[in-house]
């Protein structure tokens, strides 16, 4: 049966894809701000100026990832039938209006319930707007998957590594609202300019498998276990790594802040080798799984030894990064092949939804579990605790691989 579909998909002109593709990028960028920017001061601002325990802390703080994960995990059945435009439009409007809501000054309880309610909407902004924005991305080039799942991660790893800088520089005490607000501003620009440059039209098409389907089991495995796996460990170990490294080798946070940034630098070039790879040869993206995986397993697990050179530790959780992407790289466009959709785009919107869930799910244990572990354990033996549950993953990924005689990471021969 034909119907109409308003989608966001690429103009004609060759000339005019990388401006579309770049305002893309950065609108990921920018809302992935939300995740990162709060991360160096928002606990503390809740603690020592509106007197809020430890675990109400903790509510707000990974309340963002989990509605993410949660709306991600149900966002696909019924986002693929709206249009790109109003998505897109509506949830920059979110994202910018839920930061101004801020600046209203309230008492400690108001506040509470006020910045619980800003953050699910950021949230559930973020969850049904990325998978529309990478939707438009894979429209872009429909056989480049490997480097749009690296400008994927890229744009978060990019986010990961201003967002802390950007709100430590923005926040006061008495400005808490100014990171979101300019965050908002950055998001409302980079949404406008993404909707104007990405052009809208009906297109006419048989509306094949249109429906929504139960996941299939290699879909499953390697969406949201393997990915919520990965981000749980990647989660932990970047969490907690500066506080450990202050503590255990007394290093200066400025050490620490440019060790963090010579780190996301090796975490960009890795990632964007390992998109033009998966692209240049459809078969490497297994290797690339399986080479993602056992360096963050095998980086996880030195963590646990004790060296007398304090730049070990923080190699050691560059390379944890550089393998948690470099995974994610790979899972991706191997989820789009298991989906079997003759959409491009549809499917990447449908798979983004899956891996949002997983890596989202994932950060959301990997800092309520870290921090729980931490307050039994020290962090070396956390990190082997993490270690040891990446290898179980690893080797049980490759199990059933076997058993499905490489079908898992080779879709194609399916």
């Amino acid at each position: 049966m034909n119907k109409k579909k308003d989608t966001l998909l690429p103009p004609t002109t060759d000339v005019r894809k990388l401006p579309c593709l770049f305002s893309c990028f950065v609108m990921i960028i920018s809302m992935n701000l939300f995740f990162s920017f709060p991360l160096p001061f928002l606990s503390n601002y809740l603690i020592e100026v509106r007197r809020q325990s430890t675990i109400t802390t903790g509510v707000l703080i990974g309340g963002f990832s989990l509605v993410i994960a949660l709306v991600s995990a149900f966002a696909s059945r019924k986002l693929q039938h709206l249009p790109s435009r109003l998505v897109i439009g509506l949830c920059m409007s979110l994202l910018f209006g839920s930061s101004c809501v801020l600046m209203i000054d309230m008492t400690n309880t108001v506040f509470t319930v006020v910045l619980f309610l800003v953050r699910a909407t950021q949230g559930l902004a973020l969850a049904l707007a990325e998978p529309k924005v990478v939707a438009a991305m894979s429209a872009l080039y429909r056989e480049k998957l490997g480097m749009i799942t690296a400008l994927y991660e890229l744009g978060f790893s990019v986010a990961l590594t201003v967002g802390p800088y950007l709100g430590g520089a923005l926040y006061s005490p008495r400005r808490f609202y100014l990171p979101f607000v300019a965050t908002g501003t950055i998001t409302l620009i980079s949404g406008t300019s993404t909707l104007l440059l990405v052009s809208s039209y009906s297109d006419s098409h048989d509306d094949v498998q249109s429906e929504y389907r139960v996941l299939s089991f290699p879909t499953v495995i390697l969406g949201v276990v393997t990915m919520g796996s990965v981000a749980s460990a990647e989660l932990m170990v970047t969490s907690f790594l500066t506080t450990y490294m202050s503590e255990a080798y007394n290093t200066p946070e400025s050490i620490v802040g440019i060790m963090m940034m010579v780190g996301g630098s090796v975490v960009a070039i890795s990632t964007f080798l390992a998109g033009v790879i998966s692209d240049w040869r459809t078969s490497a993206r297994k290797y690339i799984l399986i080479f993602g995986l056992s360096l963050l397993a095998i980086a996880s697990g030195l963590l646990k030894l004790r060296t007398p050179w304090f730049v070990m530790p923080g190699v050691l959780g560059g390379l944890v990064e550089t393998g948690s992407t470099v995974a994610q790289v790979a899972i991706l466009p191997l989820l789009i092949l298991h989906d079997r959709e003759p959409d491009v785009e549809k499917s990447t919107e449908r798979m983004t939804c899956i891996y949002n869930f997983g890596y989202f799910g994932g950060a959301f244990l990997g800092a309520s579990t870290g921090g729980t572990l931490l307050s039994m354990f020290s962090f070396p033996n956390t990190c082997l605790f993490y270690s040891t549950f990446i290898g179980f993953i690893f080797f049980s990924v490759l199990l059933i691989n076997l058993i499905m005689k490489g079908k898992l990471l080779n879709p194609a021969t399916a």
